[in-house]
C-alpha cells in the first residue's frame, strides 16, 4: 500500500509539474468563443434552463451534455477565469493517469510496468492538445469515465468467477459510467470492443479467438469470443444508440460531408497514412501542431506503403500468440481511432493529437510489456530497465514541458503550428486575427494575405481578410472580399454581421440594418448580432435605441463582454461616467485579453479624476500589448501631469514617451509633446525644451495649428523650469 501511494504520488507531481503552467493560460481564438463567450447558457452556469439545453441541444456538432455541464459548473464556481478553468482539466488529466495506473495493476498484477504505462500517458506530448485546450475538456471527461468503466467491469470479472452476487452491481456500475462517457463524447463508442480485449488480455477470460454461431448466448462450455461479445449486448446497445445520435446531430449541424466514392470529402487514401502518422509521432513526438491539414492529394506510395507497414504489424502481431499484451495493444490502438480516422471526414484536419488521448494507451501497453519480456535475459536487468524507463520519460517529460508553452495563447498557437510545417487556409487567418487582436494589424493583415494566396476562393479567407481591412478602416475593400465570402457561403451569419459593420461605416444604415437582421435570423446564439444593431443607431445618433440593443443582447447572453463596452462607450459618450465605469469594468472581468476595453476603461477613469485606477488600468493594457503607442502615450501623460505627487512618475513617463514616440518613427505631435511633458516631470527640462521644439517642427509639418499653438505655450513653461500639471478631473 505505501508503494502504491508513493507511485501515485510521484505520477501527480510530475504530471503537475510539467503542466502547472496552465493555470496563467487564456483562452484561445479556436473554438474557445463558441464555447465560452459566445454561449449565454455556459456563461449562465447551472441555472435551470442552461441545465436543460445542455441536455438537449446538438450545438456545436454533438450531443455531449455533460461537457456543456463541466463547462457550466466551472463557470459556476470561477466566472471567467480561464487559468482556474484549465487548472480543472489539469486535475482530470491527474486523475486519469492515476486510473490507468490502477487499473492495470488491478488487472495484471505488475506494480512497475502499470506505473511507466501511467507515466507515458502522462507525459507524452500528444496529450497537450486534451490537457491544454479547454475546448477538449469533453476528451478528458469521457476517458475519465470510460477508465471507471473499465474498472468497474474488472471488478465485474473478479467477482464472476467466485460467483460473487455483488457481480450484478458491479455490471451496471460499469453500464452506467459507459454512458456517462458517451454523454461526455460519443469517440467512446468503442468501449464494448475495448472489454473484449481486456477479456482476452489481460483478463484471460477468452481461450479461443475463432467466432461461430453456436458461441453465442452459449451458457457453459468454453470461454469463447461469441460468448464475451453476447455477455455485452447492453452495451453495444448503447454503441448503436449513440451512434445514431451522433450521426443525426452531425447531419443536421450541416457538418457531415456526403459519403460517395469518388467524393472529395472522403479522403479514404489518408486513413492508413494517418495510423501510420499516428504510430510514428507517438514513438517520435516531434512538430506536433494544433491543426494537422488534409492534403489535396496523397501519393499512391505512400497509401501503399502505410498499408504495408499497417498490415505487416498485423501480422506479426498475430504470429506472437504467446505474448498476448503484443495484440491487446496493437488493436486497442487501431480499433478506438477508428470513429475519428476519417471514415466520415468531419473538420479539416487529416489528423489530430486529441485522438490519441485514449488510443495511445495500447502502444504503451505493447512497448511497456514488449521491452519487460524482451529483457528477461539480461544481465543486471532491473538497474538497465529502471535507466531506460527513467530516459523515456525524462524524455517525454522534457518534450511536453516544451509543447505546453505553445497553447499558451492563439498567437503562439498558430505561429508553432506554421513554424512546424502544416500550412493551411486556417493557420494562416487564425494567426492573423490573433495577431489583430493583439495590437498587430499590419502582421495580421499579412496572414490573411497569405491565407488568400493559397486559396482566393476560400470563404473564410475572405471574411477574415474583409474582417482585418473593417478593422483598418479600409471598408470600400472590406465589402468586396466580404461579398465574395457571401457569394461562395450566403448562409454564413458572421458574414452577414461584418458586412453590416462596413456598410455602418459607409454610413449605408439600411443596408446595414438589412445585413444584421439576416445575421439575427440565421445565428442560433445572436447576442453579437443584437449589439451590432445596437451601434447602427448608435452610429445615426439614436442613444436609447442603442442602449435597448445593447441591453437585449445582454438579455440572450448575460456573459456577452461587447456588450457592456458598447454599453459603456454609450454611457460615457452621454457623460455618465458612473455607469460607463461599472459596464467597461464587467466588460473587462468578461473578456480579459480585449485591449480596447481596458484603455477605454482607463479613458474613463481618467475622466472622472480616479488617477490610480487609471494608471492601473493602462498598465493591464500594457501587459496584453507591451508594444502599443497610444496606450504607451496616455499612460506617460498621466504619469508626467497628474497633480497627485504620489503618482507621479517622471521617469516611467520618460520611457514610455520615448517607446511611443520609436514606435511612430517620431512623426507624431502628440507623443513628441508628451515625451516633453515627461522629460519636465523628470526635472530634465533642457531635453523637454529641446523635445517641445521638435514637436512644434511636426505640427507645422503636418499643419496641426492648434497642437502648434499648445507645444509653444508648453515650452514657455518648461524654459522657466515649470512641468506642466494637468488640474483634477481633466
Amino acid at each position: 500500500a505505501r508503494q502504491t501511494f508513493l507511485i501515485c504520488l510521484g505520477l501527480a507531481a510530475a504530471t503537475v509539474a510539467v503542466y502547472w503552467r496552465v493555470g496563467t493560460f487564456a483562452f484561445l481564438d479556436y473554438d474557445d468563443p463558441s464555447i465560452f463567450f459566445l454561449n449565454g447558457f455556459v456563461h449562465d452556469g447551472l441555472a435551470w434552463k442552461s441545465v436543460v439545453w445542455g441536455a438537449t441541444t446538438s450545438y456545436y456538432e454533438y450531443w455531449h451534455p455533460l461537457m456543456w455541464w463541466s463547462h457550466m459548473l466551472d463557470c459556476q464556481l470561477f466566472g471567467m477565469n480561464a487559468g482556474l478553468h484549465h487548472l480543472v482539466s489539469l486535475a482530470f488529466h491527474v486523475a486519469n493517469t492515476l486510473l490507468v495506473f490502477a487499473l492495470f495493476r488491478r488487472m495484471t498484477g505488475m506494480v512497475w510496468r502499470s506505473a511507466m504505462v501511467a507515466a507515458l500517458f502522462g507525459l507524452h506530448p500528444l496529450h497537450v492538445e486534451s490537457v491544454a485546450w479547454l475546448a477538449e475538456r469533453k476528451d478528458l471527461l469521457s476517458t475519465f469515465f470510460a477508465l471507471l468503466s473499465m474498472w468497474a467491469y474488472a471488478g465485474y470479472v473478479e467477482r464472476a468467477k467466485v460467483q460473487n452476487p455483488r457481480s450484478k452491481a458491479c455490471y451496471a456500475l460499469a453500464l452506467f459510467m459507459f454512458l456517462l462517457g458517451l454523454l461526455s463524447k460519443p469517440m467512446v463508442v468503442t468501449l464494448p470492443f475495448v472489454l473484449v480485449l481486456l477479456d482476452y488480455w489481460p483478463l484471460n477470460r477468452i481461450e479461443d479467438l475463432r467466432v461461430r454461431i453456436l458461441d453465442f448466448g452459449k451458457r457453459g462450455g468454453k470461454n469463447t469470443l461469441g460468448r464475451m461479445v453476447w455477455e455485452k449486448w447492453p452495451f453495444f446497445g448503447l454503441t448503436a444508440m449513440f451512434c445514431f445520435i451522433t450521426w443525426y446531430s452531425v447531419k443536421a449541424g450541416n457538418h457531415l460531408p456526403s459519403v460517395k466514392a469518388g467524393s472529395e470529402d472522403v479522403h479514404w487514401p489518408n486513413i492508413p497514412v494517418a495510423y501510420v502518422r499516428y504510430l510514428w509521432k507517438t514513438i517520435y513526438p516531434c512538430n506536433l501542431a494544433v491543426l494537422y491539414p488534409m492534403p489535396d492529394h496523397i501519393p499512391v506510395w505512400q497509401v501503399m506503403g502505410a498499408m504495408a507497414a499497417l498490415l505487416g504489424i498485423t501480422w506479426l502481431v498475430m504470429r506472437a500468440r504467446e505474448s498476448r499484451f503484443l495484440f491487446f495493444g496493437w488493436f486497442l490502438f487501431l480499433g478506438v481511432l477508428v470513429p475519428t480516422i476519417g471514415v466520415v471526414r468531419v473538420g479539416a484536419q487529416a489528423m489530430a493529437d486529441r485522438y490519441m488521448y485514449e488510443s495511445a494507451t495500447g502502444l504503451f501497453v505493447a512497448a511497456v510489456w514488449g521491452v519487460a519480456e524482451l529483457s528477461k535475459r539480461w544481465r543486471y536487468r532491473t538497474a538497465l530497465l529502471s535507466g531506460l524507463g527513467g530516459i523515456a520519460v525524462a524524455a517525454c517529460a522534457a518534450v511536453c514541458w516544451i509543447q505546453v508553452q505553445y497553447w499558451y495563447d492563439s498567437v503562439s498557437l498558430w505561429k508553432h503550428c506554421l513554424a512546424a510545417g502544416y500550412e493551411s487556409v486556417i493557420a494562416h487567418h487564425d494567426l492573423g486575427r490573433a495577431l489583430i487582436d493583439a495590437g498587430e494589424p499590419g502582421k495580421g493583415l499579412d496572414e490573411y494575405e497569405a491565407a488568400l494566396k493559397m486559396d482566393p476562393d476560400d470563404p473564410y479567407a475572405n471574411q477574415g481578410y474583409g474582417t482585418a481591412l473593417l478593422a483598418a478602416g479600409r471598408l470600400n475593400e472590406a465589402t468586396n472580399y466580404l461579398a465574395k465570402a457571401l457569394q461562395v457561403d450566403p448562409g454564413n451569419a458572421s458574414v452577414h454581421g461584418d458586412m453590416g459593420m462596413a456598410m455602418m461605416g459607409l454610413t449605408n444604415y439600411d443596408e446595414a440594418m438589412a445585413q444584421i437582421w439576416e445575421e439575427i435570423r440565421l445565428e442560433q446564439n445572436p447576442a453579437a448580432a443584437y449589439a451590432k444593431m445596437g451601434k447602427i443607431y448608435s452610429a445615426q445618433g439614436k442613444s436609447d435605441d442603442a442602449e435597448n440593443w445593447y441591453l437585449k443582447a445582454l438579455q440572450q447572453n448575460s456573459a456577452y463582454g461587447p456588450a457592456y463596452y458598447y454599453l459603456g462607450v454609450e454611457y460615457a459618450q452621454r457623460g455618465k461616467l458612473d455607469e460607463a465605469a461599472t459596464n467597461l469594468v464587467r466588460a473587462t472581468e468578461l473578456s480579459p485579453a480585449a485591449l480596447s476595453f481596458r484603455i477605454r476603461l482607463a479613458q474613463v477613469y481618467d475622466q472622472q479624476g480616479k488617477i490610480a485606477e487609471a494608471i492601473s488600468a493602462y498598465h493591464a493594457a500594457l501587459r496584453l500589448n507591451p508594444h502599443a503607442p497610444e496606450t504607451m502615450n496616455n499612460l506617460a501623460w498621466i504619469l508626467a501631469t497628474t497633480p497627485d505627487p504620489t503618482l507621479q512618475n517622471g521617469a516611467e513617463a520618460v520611457k514610455l514617451g520615448l517607446q511611443a514616440c520609436e514606435l511612430t518613427h517620431w512623426d507624431m505631435t502628440l507623443f513628441i509633446g508628451t515625451l516633453a511633458a515627461a522629460y519636465a516631470a523628470a526635472g530634465d527640462f533642457d531635453k523637454a525644451v529641446e523635445t517641445a521644439q521638435k514637436a512644434c517642427d511636426v505640427a507645422t509639418a503636418h499643419g496641426e495649428k492648434e497642437l502648434l499653438q499648445a507645444n509653444q505655450n508648453l515650452m514657455a513653461q518648461y524654459k522657466n523650469r515649470q512641468p506642466f500639471r494637468q488640474k483634477s478631473g481633466n
